[in-house]
């Protein structure tokens, strides 16, 4: 009797602290609560909210997007295609030999120099400088002569794709020849204009034709020039080429420098 006592007893402090706290049996699965009128309310809990990972922040798990691909050397950054052999920023030395039409006089060997740089697209400025010597029967035994030309101008370039532009440049230039026979002395100074086109054909092979006219009366009153470039390394070639004129033949081979 007396256990039955104290089982009641503990029964009724169970069912008043349920009453007090809310609480109250449920199923598996289910919370259950009693509202102010002491009716009893189940909900089914959601352990997902307790239980799933979020690896969003790691770049995984389905519905996350695909981290983007950074951008690579060579591709957006422009740093790894290396450098156009149509570049308007040129150095070039060479060794030329020039022939004359004018009978006696043997052919010039000699050196020259180019300078060219892009002031801004697509306009560029250019001189030069070349200097030969030679003989010939003409000036007597043991004599010689000097033969130098000098110009400078400026041109603009149309780029008709990354491997073809179209150029023409006007300028002025000063020839000399100084032998010890003073009948082939001669100074003529003259204005030039010069179209022509460059054509990458390979990333390393360049090829160039141009036409100058000048207003020249003792020298080439034009000159069709042809030549061709191999790129040895990145920002040097090395160059073959030759000129046709009304008054002379050149040769000349050297070295180019871009940027």
């Amino acid at each position: 009797m007396r256990y039955f006592t104290n089982f009641l007893l503990a029964a009724m402090l169970t069912s008043a602290a349920s009453a007090q706290f809310g609480y109250g049996p449920s199923e598996p699965g289910q919370v259950v609560s009693m509202d102010q009128g002491g009716n009893m309310n189940s909900q089914p809990q959601n352990y997902n909210q307790y239980g799933t990972a979020n690896y969003n922040g790691y770049g995984g798990g389905p519905g996350v997007a695909p981290i983007a691909p950074q951008p690579t050397l060579g591709t957006t950054s422009g740093l790894g295609r290396g450098g156009s052999m149509l570049t308007y920023g040129l150095l070039e030395g060479f060794y030329r030999y020039t022939t004359f039409e004018t009978e006696g006089l043997d052919g010039a060997h000699g050196v020259g120099i180019s300078l060219s740089a892009e002031l801004f697209r697509p306009f560029y400025v250019r001189g030069g400088f070349d200097w030969g010597t030679g003989n010939g029967s003409a000036l007597g035994k043991g004599q010689s002569y000097d033969f130098n030309t000098i110009s400078i101008g400026g041109g603009a370039y149309f780029a008709v794709s990354d491997k073809f532009h179209l150029f023409a440049e006007v300028g002025g230039m000063y020839t000399n020849l100084n032998a010890t026979k003073s009948s082939l002395n001669f100074s003529d100074g003259a204005v030039y204009i010069t179209p022509g086109l460059r054509f990458a054909a390979t990333e390393s092979l360049e090829l160039d034709l141009s036409v100058t006219a000048t207003s020249a009366d003792e020298y080439d009153s034009r000159v069709v020039d042809l030549s061709g470039y191999y790129k040895l390394f990145s920002s040097m070639d090395v160059g073959l080429g030759t000129g046709f004129g009304n008054e002379t033949r050149s040769f000349f081979a050297g070295v180019r420098f871009r940027w």
